[in-house]
This record gives C-alpha cells, sequence and structure tokens, in this order.
C-alpha cells in the first residue's frame, strides 16, 4: 500500500468520490434509507445533530444561499482532498471546544483478536462461555444478529473480554447485546470495563441480569453499570421489579424466558425418553436436572427420602441428571438403592468448575420429556436467580415444585405452574411430594394459568418481545 494511500484526507476524498461513482450508477442511488440512518448515527455519535439540523434547516433565502455555498464548496474540498498536504482540511477547520461528547481515543494495538462477523451485522450478541449461549437459540432468529463467544472469562478478566468484543464489532453494529451482566453489575472491576467498552464504542448496550445483586456494594455496583446501559433486562416480571425495587432502576425491561430447547420439544419423546432412562409406565418422575449441589436442593431432597411412606415408594421415580458439582454421584445412587426407591442418576464430572452444561441438548430435552414433575429446590444465593428449567418443563406441559421463598417459587405460586414448599424440611418435602403423587394419580389438570403462562414464554412471543425491545435502538425500528 502506497504511504499517500493511508492518510486522512486520501480516505476523506476516497469516500466523497464513492458517493459520486454510485450516485451516477445505473437507478441511482441504491440505499438512500442506509444513507439516512448512518448520517443521524454519525451526526449523534459527532454531536453535531445541531449543526446538520442548521445546515437543511428551511429558512430565508439568505440563509438558503449560505446553506448552499457549505454543501457546494465542503464538496469541492473532499473530492480534491487528496491532492493537498495531509492535515490541510484539519488545518483549515480546526476543533471547537464544546460541551459534545469527546471521541473514543485511537487504539495503539498494532493486532487485536477478533470475531469475524458479517459485515451486515446490526445486533451482537455476547457471552463468556458460552453459558447462556442457549438465549441465541432463539434471539439469532432476529435479523441480521451474530454471535461473539467471549474468550477470557468475564468473571476473572473482563477488560479482556471487553476488548475481544469491541474488536468484533463491524461497522453497521447499532446495538450489543450481553446475554449475561453479572460478571459485569456484581463486581466493581468488571462494572468498570464494561462502562468503559460502553463509552468507547457508544452504541445502544443491552444487557440481561440473571441474579439478584447481594449485599450493599453489589447493589451500588450493578446501579452504576445500570445507568450505562440502554436496557437492563430481566427474563421474568418478578426479577425485573425486585430489581427495580433494589436499585430504582427506571430502565429495566422484561423479555419472558423461552423454554431452551424448544427445538427438541417432538411428540411422542415422552414415552422413549422414561423407557431409556428405566422408568415404568406406573412410575410418577421426578427429574432434577441441570446442576446438582446443594443451592438446587438436592441435600433437602435425598434426606426428604427417609421420610417418604412406603406407600409411595413404589410409585415414584427419581431423575437426576447433569453436572455432578460437589456432589458424589455414587453416594447419591447408594441412598436411593438403600431406600428402595428407583432412580437413574446420571450426574457427570467436568475439570472446568465452570463447565455446567454437561448434557447435551438432545439428552437434556429426553430428561425434561422423561419427567412428570421438576424439582425446582432453590435454596441460598441460588433462590435469588432465574431458571432455565422452568420454562422448558412448562413448555413440555410439565408441573414444578419449587421452593417458596425463591424468584422460581414467586413464580410457581403466581402462575400456578406446580406445588411450592413452604418449610424446608425434609418431613415438608416428602409431604409435597406425596401431594404431587396423588395430584398426579387423580388427573388433576393444570389451571388455566398454566396455559396462559405457558403461552406468554411461547418462542414466537418471546421472539417477537424481543424485536419490540430492540426496535428502541436508533436504526434499527424496521427490526
Amino acid at each position: 500500500m502506497r504511504p499517500e494511500r493511508l492518510t486522512r484526507d486520501w480516505f476523506r476524498a476516497r469516500m466523497a468520490w464513492q458517493a459520486v461513482s454510485v450516485s451516477l450508477q445505473k437507478g441511482g442511488w441504491p440505499w438512500p434509507d442506509w444513507s439516512r440512518q448512518e448520517l443521524r448515527r454519525a451526526a449523534a455519535a459527532l454531536g453535531v445533530e445541531d449543526a446538520l439540523g442548521t445546515l437543511l434547516a428551511p429558512r430565508d433565502e439568505a440563509v438558503f444561499d449560505d446553506q448552499l455555498d457549505i454543501i457546494h464548496h465542503l464538496i469541492v474540498l473532499l473530492l480534491a482532498a487528496n491532492q493537498d498536504d495531509e492535515g490541510r482540511l484539519e488545518a483549515l477547520f480546526p476543533p471547537v471546544r464544546t460541551e459534545a461528547p469527546m471521541l473514543p481515543e485511537p487504539l495503539s494495538d498494532a493486532y487485536r483478536p477478533a470475531a469475524a462477523l458479517p459485515a451486515t451485522t446490526q445486533v451482537v450478541f455476547a457471552d463468556s462461555d458460552n453459558n447462556h449461549g442457549f438465549l441465541f437459540d432463539l434471539y439469532g432468529d432476529v435479523p441480521r444478529t451474530a454471535f461473539v463467544e467471549l474468550p477470557a472469562n468475564a468473571w476473572f478478566e473482563p477488560r479482556e473480554a471487553i476488548a475481544y468484543l469491541e474488536a468484533s464489532l463491524p461497522p453497521r453494529a447499532r446495538a450489543v447485546f450481553l446475554l449475561t451482566l453479572d460478571p459485569f453489575s456484581l463486581i466493581p472491576r468488571g462494572a468498570e470495563a464494561l462502562a468503559e467498552g460502553i463509552g468507547r464504542w457508544r452504541i445502544p448496550t443491552y444487557a440481561i441480569q440473571h441474579r439478584l445483586p447481594e449485599g450493599a456494594e453489589q447493589r451500588e455496583t450493578l446501579t452504576a453499570v445500570g445507568r450505562r446501559l440502554h436496557r437492563v433486562v430481566a427474563l421474568s416480571n418478578d426479577m425485573a421489579s425486585r430489581l427495580t425495587g433494589l436499585c430504582a432502576g427506571s430502565n429495566i425491561a422484561t423479555v419472558p424466558l423461552h423454554p431452551s430447547k424448544f427445538r427438541y420439544a417432538i411428540p411422542g419423546t415422552a414415552e422413549r425418553a422414561r423407557a431409556a432412562v428405566g422408568a415404568g409406565p406406573e412410575h410418577i418422575v421426578f427429574g432434577m436436572i441441570g446442576d446438582a449441589r446443594e443451592g438446587k436442593g438436592i441435600g433437602l431432597l435425598l434426606a426428604a427420602l427417609d421420610h417418604l411412606p412406603a406407600s409411595v415408594r413404589h410409585t415414584i421415580f427419581f431423575l437426576l441428571a447433569g453436572r455432578a458439582g460437589d456432589m458424589d454421584p455414587e453416594a447419591i445412587i447408594d441412598r436411593f438403592v438403600s431406600r428402595r426407591i428407583a432412580a437413574r442418576v446420571d450426574l457427570r464430572r467436568s475439570a472446568d468448575p465452570l463447565q455446567y452444561a454437561l448434557l447435551t441438548s438432545g439428552e437434556y430435552a429426553n430428561a425434561i420429556a422423561a419427567t412428570d414433575f421438576g424439582l425446582l429446590l432453590y435454596q441460598g444465593p441460588q433462590r435469588d436467580t432465574a431458571s432455565a428449567a422452568l420454562p422448558d418443563f412448562v413448555w413440555r406441559g410439565k408441573r414444578v415444585l419449587a421452593t417458596l421463598d425463591s424468584l422460581v417459587g414467586a413464580e410457581v405460586t403466581r402462575h400456578k405452574l406446580g406445588l411450592a414448599l413452604d418449610a424446608e424440611t425434609p418431613e415438608a418435602l416428602a409431604k409435597l411430594i406425596c401431594d404431587a403423587v396423588r395430584m398426579r394419580q387423580a388427573g388433576t389438570a393444570p389451571e388455566p394459568e398454566f396455559d396462559t403462562y405457558r403461552d406468554a414464554h411461547s418462542p414466537a412471543v418471546v421472539l417477537e418481545a424481543l424485536k419490540v425491545l430492540l426496535r428502541s435502538t436508533p436504526g434499527l425500528e424496521g427490526i
């Protein structure tokens, strides 16, 4: 590349002549809407909306004459820019110090790793370690979107994660959408890294908060970073209400959580799935699918086995599938065997403590299909976390048992999605399991609220809610 083609004035002239070339093509300029959007966006980014408005405002003949002079002579100078020394235009029009936003500082890195995204991408979804990538299984149906898996773990290396995301943004990006805000909202250095990134890329940023803050410091961190976001997104109305109350946020929006494996919800798979795990036609299957650890109520469940009456032990079947976490799968199997309760324990270990999804999508979907009642016994810090499994159970017509004092329990109670556990004791859980058995044996149908909730979380409804949210972004009004 010749050095004279690397000057700023050469690029100015090149862009001006490119506009002339395109306008002379047969049929004229083919993308007028795109040009108008780009003009509005760039003017906003440079803080010159008022100047642009003055240049094009309908005024008297004297002002109109001045407007035409500026248009004429600016185009002349731009077309001839590469014939002068570098910086000639800059010397003619030195910048004036105003309150307009400062432009980002030029990056000094000679090379920065980046994801190869299509140049037409307008909305960039991103996630650390792809723990919430299942959301993009549906969100990716929005036109002109792309997904970036951040190579650095945002909990430990937030600046590296943000730098990679920033380097990956294509020229036509209109919005950034983080599938999880938590690493950038609950840890101060993560919040600082995200705020700096938003200040540099200067396009609206959305992010999903999955967990409620604990303590004053996390509330302050979430509140501070939330002000920099276009929207903080919650995946349930309960979560949105709690976030608003804790952080006094006015820019909190809700997009319902869709079933994560909806594409695998194939009619007729339930019988095959039940047979595959060893459940007989007489069994009522209780499924704890996902991550088996104390915060998910596995200890409470194992303790409740001793309080189940003999009259129901031969009718129930427990399916535990997913990540073993801090539990010993062999000890869990022994617990069921010694109590003479049928069970399938498919809990797997991982060398990576942050790798939660150890079931394939098909295995996870089959486990949900084989279940009659889902177990979402969230305790401890897990109480304040939304459940990705809840819409999966409901989408397949399965009711759930949940701890009342949790975000999931609040949804289950409000929408009558199953039974809620008030007293978190082994005796109370054993009684609740017996209640579920009687409900199943009596053929009790779900309440009407169950179907209403199911419909509100269908993929089509969720996708439309996401599109409505994104339409508040300049340049995405027609998405």
